[in-house]
């Protein structure tokens, strides 16, 4: 893939909650808007696993 950039910021938001964002650029050309769907569903099914997680804690 020609490009693919992965940002991770995390911000304080109290002592005990904390925002996380993930942004994503994404350049395949002609394959990006595929590649987009695919790294919509593969970042829902980790957020999914984050919250199960966090619900278990």
């Amino acid at each position: 893939m020609p490009v693919w950039n992965h940002d991770i910021t995390l911000c304080t938001i109290d002592p005990a909650h904390t925002r996380y964002t993930d942004r994503v650029s994404i350049d395949a050309g002609w394959k990006t808007p595929f590649v987009y769907v695919w790294a919509r569903c593969f970042y829902a099914h980790r957020q999914r696993k984050w919250l199960k997680l966090l619900a278990t804690k």
